[in-house]
């Protein structure tokens, strides 16, 4: 998998979100708040810490494996215990970083696309920031996501489906055995 593969199969998804929260109901806020500077509304507001576990999440490449999927070549599935902690930046702003831990079973090479059963774990983080009306909520987020469920869909919960990632995508995520050797990722 390279780094352009690893920010299709996050970051498409990801940067979609603000299209399919449409125009969504803004949270409303109080006089006294919307006329604090950032800085103060900010601190006001607290960092919201959610979990999830995302069953069979896909993971692609940029090499044809044979398996195609929405965001490129399917070379593996991966169960992830995802942390999602979104830090206040101001009004409507958030720094969102994701944590993963879990497995992956791959059928294919991530780097060549052939045929290659690789199993071990994954660990990883991404950071993203977020400008969303709507303040991040852990009770949006479902303990257990359905299966093949992304990152993306699961941010989009935690904001109600109403935000819009506006920089970031920095990753770094480790695999360990594929092709017995430990892969690393980063961008």
């Amino acid at each position: 998998m390279n780094t352009k593969s690893l920010l299709t199969r996050i970051t498409v998804p990801v940067l979609s979100l603000g299209l399919l929260g449409g125009l969504g109901a803004a949270l409303a806020t109080s006089a006294g708040a919307s006329t604090l500077p950032a800085t103060t509304v900010a601190s006001t507001m607290k960092t919201v810490v959610a979990v999830t576990y995302s069953p069979d999440h896909y993971d692609t490449t940029s090499v044809p494996t044979g398996v195609p999927s929405p965001n490129g070549p399917l070379w593996a599935y991966d169960n992830l215990h995802e942390r999602f902690t979104a830090v206040p930046e101001g009004t409507d702003q958030w720094s969102v970083t994701i944590n993963v831990n879990g497995t992956f079973d791959g059928f294919a090479n991530p780097v060549t696309g052939h045929p290659q059963v690789n199993k071990g774990t994954v660990r990883g983080v991404i950071q993203y920031d977020v400008t969303s009306p709507n303040k991040p909520s852990k009770a949006l987020l479902p303990r257990v996501e359905p299966k093949y469920t992304g990152l993306g869909t699961a941010m989009s919960q935690l904001f109600g489906g109403n935000e819009t990632v506006t920089s970031g995508g920095h990753y770094l995520f480790t695999y360990t055995k594929v092709a017995g050797k430990v892969y690393t990722q980063a961008g």
